[in-house]
């Protein structure tokens, strides 16, 4: 007999697991003709939706010349994925960027105390100056009229300065993952909080949550990938690491 998958779920929470899917399965359902990957690095996102059957068009940004190198090797091979040298920011220009020796963990703020605290093998020696520009500027070159538009973005506690310069563009967009702290870890970032309630303001609600970095041992959540789709009262699904 085939149990079905819930309960299979609720069998394995009675023995202490709970399962998560991956994010971006519940992006990948929002069915993109076009998905945004912001703050790429080496294209992990961007190869996850192709293995999982994505045959859209991707358009990665990733403003670390060392990082896009190996994103530019990861897709020269995918005609329908374009690598762009850029970060996404509030205001375009050059900003230094903090250069992780974990260079996933590179951001446009500087690290806080409690990085330190939370995560002591990581260390910030350098900082390189990268190109930044605003999503607004640049949609049109990137995203044709009449695609349906998935965002995600994961930039190291830059998540709002990238929503400040692409609120026109949001407008346009389905839906948007986000990396959320609970627990800020670089100098400037607005908790999750604060970054749901603009959400809000602009037509968006949180669907999904998942955990993307966990405190040891307390388990306590520090960061969450969060997928916001449009406010349609009534038919949003939602749900905090929904696992049916």
């Amino acid at each position: 007999m085939k149990l079905p998958i819930g309960r299979v779920h609720d069998l394995l929470r009675r023995f202490g697991y709970e399962v998560i899917p991956f994010p971006a399965d519940r992006l990948l359902r929002r069915s993109p003709d076009v998905l945004l990957d912001v703050g790429a690095n080496e294209g992990q996102f961007a190869q996850a939706f192709r293995q999982r059957g994505f045959e859209g068009r991707i358009v990665s940004f990733e403003p670390v010349p060392a990082v896009f190198e190996r994103l530019t090797r990861a897709a020269e091979d995918d005609a329908r994925w374009e690598v762009r040298n850029q970060a996404l920011g509030a205001d375009a220009g050059r900003l230094p960027i903090h250069v992780a020796n974990y260079d996933a963990s590179s951001s446009l703020l500087p690290p806080a105390a409690r990085m330190g605290e939370v995560a002591d093998f990581l260390s910030f020696q350098e900082t390189a100056e990268v190109a930044v520009c605003r999503l607004d500027d640049v949609f049109d070159d990137v995203c044709r009229p009449g695609e349906r538009v998935a965002m995600k973005v994961d930039t190291q506690g830059y998540e709002s300065a990238v929503l400040a310069g692409a609120e026109g563009a949001l407008g346009r967009i389905d839906a948007v993952q986000l990396e959320l702290s609970f627990l800020p870890l670089y100098e400037g970032e607005p908790p999750a909080e604060v970054v749901m309630g603009w959400m809000r303001e602009r037509g968006f609600v949180p669907a999904y949550v998942a955990p993307a970095f966990v405190e040891k041992p307390s388990r306590q959540w520090l960061q969450a990938d969060v997928l916001f789709v449009r406010d349609k009262t009534g038919s949003a699904e939602t749900g905090l690491a929904e696992t049916s």
